[in-house]
């Protein structure tokens, strides 16, 4: 069984190792790590990936919500997406909503 190509955008290196190691374990291949919007998007668009992990906040702007935006932009090159996040504002839980996401899952998660 060939592994899913996972683009993981997050700003935490310590977070992104984790989620990484984690995601390894259940039959994931980490494509990529992406900590900023810039980068998340030029990875997206140039790398071969099945699904994106998103952190709300990176470098305290709610840039993955950014990010999600844009991707749901052009229906031909939207892949599916979830917010990995400790947001847990009803704001902002309103507004990522609106991407339409797989779904929305608070840290600390549970691996299972």
């Amino acid at each position: 069984m060939s592994k899913i190509q996972t683009l993981l955008i997050e700003d935490n290196a310590v977070e992104a190792q984790k989620i990484k190691e984690s995601l390894e374990k259940n039959n994931f291949e980490i494509v990529a790590i992406a900590s900023n919007l810039k980068e998340a998007l030029g990875l997206y668009y140039s790398e071969n990936i099945d699904i994106v992990i998103i952190d709300i906040f990176l470098n305290t702007k709610p840039d993955g919500i950014t990010f999600a935006k844009i991707i749901v932009e052009n229906k031909k090159t939207l892949k599916p997406f979830l917010f990995l996040t400790s947001a847990v504002s009803r704001v902002i839980f309103e507004d990522a909503k609106l991407t339409n996401p797989y779904s929305y899952l608070l840290k600390p998660y549970n691996e299972m």
